[in-house]
């Protein structure tokens, strides 16, 4: 499990100043490095806790189920430090009028957003917890809102059914402005457009 100071999240990439990128013996040799400087042993700027962090990082990226694990939680720390929110992306009336009638027809219906991340985090994989509101048209009114004479009892009138879907997606690191991610949830399709602020 990553090591965690308080609610915290502790890189131990960042603690042995490399990447991920970055073969065993690589981690060992900066390992080895900073070890000199801080084991109790060492005197002048030794420091027990100092000492404690770089070992328990050293022992999570040389065991390989301990790494990839780390590296995921990593990503999902990123993740959540990095979104600023989703926005949906206002489409013309044409667009929803070919979109209803396709939802009548039995097609997918496709919602589209703008999926705004931090500029400062362009430069690192990312997982993102998103929940999406999606909204579908009521299979029992097809959308009327009423059924002959009466209200339809499935969506209250309104026609659409409104439900929310929590989502992961992964965004790689220099992934260029502009670039579309489609999803598939349950009968929508979801394209969230990225872009940087």
């Amino acid at each position: 499990m990553t090591e965690r100071e308080g609610n915290n999240f502790v890189d131990c990439f960042e603690i042995l100043g490399v990447s991920e990128t970055d073969d065993a013996e690589t981690i060992s040799i900066a390992y080895r490095r900073m070890a000199k400087v801080t084991h109790p042993d060492a005197g002048g700027n030794s420091n027990h806790e100092e000492f404690a962090r770089l070992q328990n990082a050293y022992e999570t990226l040389t065991n390989e189920k301990k790494r990839q694990e780390h590296i995921r939680e990593r990503e999902i720390e990123y993740g959540r430090r990095s979104l600023i929110g989703i926005k949906p992306i206002v489409r013309d009336v044409f667009d929803d009028i070919v979109e209803y009638a396709k939802d009548i027809g039995g097609y997918r219906r496709k919602d589209e957003y703008e999926l705004r991340i931090r500029e400062s985090f362009t430069d690192r994989d990312k997982r993102i917890e998103l929940v999406l509101p999606l909204s579908s048209t009521c299979s029992k009114c097809k959308g009327v809102g009423s059924t002959l004479f009466f209200e339809c009892s499935e969506c209250d009138g309104k026609g659409t059914i409104e439900r929310e879907k929590t989502v992961e997606i992964e965004v790689k690191a220099d992934t260029p402005e502009g670039t579309v991610v489609r999803l598939d949830v349950d009968s929508h399709v979801v394209n969230l457009r990225v872009v940087y602020e």
